[in-house]
């Protein structure tokens, strides 16, 4: 859900209070390099948003564009995408950390910090791994 703030608190926190840091260390995660702050990111998102009318939006649905392609995510076409990315963009990337922390590519934080989920380890090797103990 795009509003749904209120089941992951921390991340919301984390991208009200430091937008910029969040926008860079989304665009790592989506290049395959997880929980990473980029200087160049954040220094781009920061002119796009004082030098540009609306830059950080549009830099934030880039973000949103990315996802959906590389995830091949089908429920949100091109026009909903845009409108989210464009005119709600705070809850827009709020959702797009949620998303990158359900698919595994942990964007991580700057403020507050969330913890990524653990793997997942079937039950099957669990027990392989306990009877090679033995």
């Amino acid at each position: 859900q795009l509003c749904d703030c209120c089941e992951d608190t921390s991340s919301c926190l984390d991208v009200f209070c430091c937008t910029m840091c969040q926008v860079s260390r989304q665009c790592n995660s989506l290049d395959n390099v997880p929980n990473k702050f980029d200087c160049l990111y954040c220094c781009v998102a920061l002119l796009g948003y004082y030098y540009s009318s609306g830059g950080l939006a549009m830099m934030i649905m880039v973000i949103r564009y990315r996802l959906i392609e590389k995830y091949s995510i089908k429920d949100e076409g091109a026009i909903k995408t845009g409108c989210f990315g464009l005119f709600c963009w705070p809850c827009s990337l709020c959702q797009t950390n949620r998303e990158l922390n359900e698919l595994g590519a942990f964007p991580g934080g700057t403020c507050c910090v969330p913890l990524p989920k653990p793997a997942s380890v079937p039950v099957a090797a669990t027990s392989l791994i306990r009877s090679e103990e033995r």
